[in-house]
This record gives C-alpha cells, structure tokens and sequence, in this order.
C-alpha cells in the first residue's frame, strides 16, 4: 500500500459524507451550493458509479425542498420515507429500538455526546452519516501522525457500523424515497448516497483493511 495515495482518497471519503449529512438536514439556500460540492467530491472518490451525474441535471428551488423534504422525513402524518435506521432495522417499523440504542452506545465509545440542540434520534440518516465522518476524520488525523494502529482500528470502526446499522437500512431507505420524492433533488440524492455506502462498504473490508493490515505487517 502506498500511504501517499492513501491519504487523499480518505480525504475525499470524508468529504462525501460531511457533505452527504448536510443534504439531509432541513434545506436551506446553502442546500444548493452542498449540491455542487457533492458533485465535484463525487467526481474525485475511487469509488465510481453511473449515478454521481444525476445531481448536475436539474434545478430546484429551495422553498420545493423544503415542501418534499417535510413530505418525506418529517411530516405531520404518515412518514413516506422514514430517515431512521430502526424503521428497517427493527421490525414493525418503530422508533427507539434495541438499534437505536446500540448506535447510541456506538457514538459513546467514540467519545461523541449528543449536543442539547440536536432535537433527532440518534439513528437518524443525516446523524449516522455525520458519524461516520467523525470517524474517518479521526482515521484522517492518525494518518497525518502515522499512527497506523490507531488508522486501523478506526477502519475497523467503520466497516462495523456501516455493516450493522447505515449499510444494513441504506437500500430500503432509498427505495422509499425514489418511490414518494417529488424532486428530482431528493429521489437521485437516495439514490447516490445508497449507491456511495455500499460501495463504500465493500471498499473497507475487502480493500482497506486487508491492504493496511498488511502494510503494519511489513513496517
């Protein structure tokens, strides 16, 4: 493995889901310029796929938005698709389950508490998402130190939570939205971020670490 390249790929991993976890927050006129960052960090991962076009070809204005984004993630009534991993993961489509709790206990290992603002389940999309930014900006940090332990137990991370919890609710998240969108904005942007972690997935455990396992193995 060649450390140098390895850097600026993660640099870029950690891009996508800072600006992946912004696009699921309440939409506002810097949802847009996320839109373009996206494209552009899109465009630079090593992991490729046919969809990192689709958010170049429309337009949307940010009060429709905010109209499908309630529609979808919030409400009043019924939720047409539900931003929490316990929704998928626990059977019968309930909030606060054994999930839920297991993802908070995740982000306590990690040494994050919930600010007294954040008004969401800790399994929420845009939260999970953050997380897993959270983590490879420390994987990134250990990087720089050339700590590589510490870079492979952070991966290690990683790849458990995306296999337990965002990896393991990502696709059937997607499908609800690509079925009840009404923007082009929100169906395509299930339909990258689906796409981004599953990939992404398969990227950490079959490339990542075996490869920095055995690059410790040798140094």
């Amino acid at each position: 493995m060649n450390i140098d390249e390895f850097f600026p790929i993660e640099s870029v991993r950690l891009e996508i889901y800072q600006l992946l976890a912004g696009c699921y927050s309440i939409p506002d006129r810097t949802t847009l310029t996320k839109k373009a960052s996206l494209i552009a960090a899109l465009k630079k991962s090593k992991i490729q796929f046919e969809f990192e076009s689709k958010l170049t070809t429309f337009e949307t204005s940010p009060e429709d938005l905010l109209v499908d984004y309630s529609r979808l993630f919030v409400g009043p009534y019924k939720l047409l698709a539900p931003p929490y991993g316990s929704i998928y993961l626990d059977g019968q489509r309930q909030l606060f389950g054994d999930s839920t709790v297991d993802v908070q206990s995740r982000y306590e290992s990690a040494g994050l508490q919930f600010s007294k603002d954040f008004r969401e389940a800790p399994d929420h999309i845009a939260a999970e998402l953050e997380f897993l930014y959270f983590l490879i900006f420390l994987e990134v940090e250990a990087l720089e130190k050339e700590n590589w332990e510490a870079v492979l137990e952070s991966l290690k991370f990683q790849e458990s939570f995306l296999n337990d919890h965002l990896g393991a609710w990502i696709s059937r998240f997607a499908s609800d939205v690509e079925e009840n969108a009404q923007t082009e904005f929100y169906k395509n942007l299930a339909i990258i971020t689906s796409k981004f972690v599953q990939g992404d997935l398969t990227n950490i455990k079959n490339s990542s670490i075996p490869q920095f396992g055995k690059f410790i193995n040798n140094n």
